[in-house]
C-alpha cells in the first residue's frame, strides 16, 4: 500500500517535473507520442478537381483544409517572388516580438509585405478566393509569410496567438506551396489534438491549413498548438496567411509597404529590432501604435519633400520654356 502510494507520488512529481521543463524550453516533438496520430487529408481531389474543403476537427483545436485553393501557377508565384529574399527564418517572442531562429525553428523565410499598394495581381486574387472560400473579411489579412524548408528542416511545436488589442492573429491559413511525399515528413502537426492522440497533415501543393488560434477574443486556444514535422529529404515551401482579429492599420496596408520597398517588402533587421524596443519599453499596444506613427509620419515627411522636389522641378521646367519661347 505504501509502496503504492509513493509510486504514485514519484510518478506526479515526474510529471510536473517534465511540465515545468517544457514550460521552460517550449514543448518538442520528442513530449508526444504521435503513433497513434490521424493523418489527413483523407479526401482524393485531383489536380484539376475544384477547390474542396475537408472538414478535419471541428472542435478544439477547429481545423479544416481546402484541396486547390490555389492553383500550381499560384504556389510558383510566390516561390519565385519569395526565393531571392530568403534567410533565416524568426520565431515568436512574447508580446509580439521576434528573434533569430533557434534549434526550434530551422528553416528560410522571407514577408512579402506588399499592403495594398504592391500586391501582385496572383497576390490578389488568391486573398479574395480565401476570403470566398473561408468567409474571411480581407481587411483583417495580414501580409504574407513565404518559408523554405531543406532536409533536417523543423519547426518545433508552437501557437501562432499572441494577446494582442491591435493585432491578434484568430486564424493562421497555412498555404502548401509544394507537396512532401509519404515518406518524407514535413508533415503539419497538431499534437494535442484528438484527445491527445495529434493529427498530422500531409501537405499538398495549392492545398491551404486553416485553424484556429484562439477561443475567443484574446483567449488562446492550447489546443491549437502545432509544428512542421522534421523534413527528411528534398525541400518544401509553404506560406501564413494569418487573419487578424482587427482590421488592418494603414502603416500596415500602405506606409511599411512603400518604406520596405527597397528591402523588396521583408523587414530589415534594425526595424525588427526598433519594433522589439518599442513594443518592450511601451507594452505591445503602445509599441506597435508607436511604430504604425511612426511610419505614417516617414512617409508623410517623404510625401512632402518628393511634392517640394517635383513642383520645384516643374516651375523650373516651365520658367525654362518660358525664357526660351520669349528668347525666340
Amino acid at each position: 500500500m505504501v509502496y503504492g502510494t509513493i509510486l504514485t507520488l514519484l510518478s506526479i512529481f515526474g510529471h510536473l517535473a517534465s511540465a515545468q521543463q517544457q514550460q521552460r524550453r517550449g514543448p518538442r516533438f520528442d513530449d508526444f507520442d504521435l503513433s497513434n496520430a490521424t493523418r489527413y487529408p483523407r479526401m482524393s481531389v485531383g489536380p484539376n478537381d475544384p477547390p474542396t474543403i475537408e472538414s478535419v476537427s471541428d472542435a478544439s483545436p477547429r481545423v479544416f483544409l481546402i484541396h486547390n485553393a490555389l492553383t500550381a501557377e499560384e504556389c510558383d508565384h510566390l516561390r519565385k517572388l519569395a526565393k531571392p529574399m530568403l534567410r533565416d527564418s524568426y520565431v515568436g517572442t512574447a508580446g509580439q516580438g521576434m528573434k533569430p531562429s533557434t534549434d526550434r525553428r530551422t528553416s528560410q523565410s522571407t514577408f512579402l509585405l506588399k499592403g495594398s499598394v504592391f500586391e501582385t495581381r496572383q497576390m490578389r486574387s488568391m486573398r479574395k478566393k480565401i476570403a470566398n472560400f473561408t468567409g474571411f473579411d480581407l481587411k483583417k489579412f495580414a501580409d504574407l509569410q513565404v518559408n523554405r524548408y531543406e532536409p533536417g528542416g523543423k519547426y518545433e511545436p508552437h501557437v501562432d496567438w499572441a494577446r494582442s488589442s491591435v493585432a491578434e492573429q484568430e486564424w493562421t491559413v497555412l498555404l502548401c506551396l509544394s507537396s512532401v511525399a509519404d515518406d518524407q515528413g514535413g508533415e503539419t502537426v497538431f499534437p494535442r489534438a484528438d484527445a491527445g492522440a495529434g493529427i498530422m497533415v500531409q501537405p499538398k501543393e495549392g492545398m491551404a491549413i486553416v485553424f484556429r488560434n484562439n477561443l475567443r477574443l484574446n483567449v488562446l486556444d492550447p489546443e491549437s498548438l502545432h509544428g512542421g514535422a522534421p523534413l527528411l529529404y528534398g525541400e518544401k515551401w509553404n506560406s501564413n496567411q494569418w487573419i487578424f482579429a482587427q482590421d488592418v492599420s494603414f502603416a500596415r496596408r500602405v506606409s511599411l509597404p512603400i518604406l520596405l520597398l527597397p528591402w523588396g517588402g521583408d523587414p530589415p533587421g534594425w526595424l525588427v529590432r526598433l519594433r522589439n524596443h518599442l513594443m518592450k519599453t511601451k507594452g505591445e499596444a503602445a509599441g506597435y501604435n508607436a511604430l504604425n506613427r511612426a511610419a505614417n509620419a516617414v512617409l508623410g515627411g517623404l510625401s512632402c519633400i518628393a511634392t517640394v522636389v517635383v513642383g520645384g522641378a516643374a516651375r523650373v521646367a516651365f520658367s525654362r520654356r518660358k525664357y526660351e519661347a520669349e528668347e525666340h
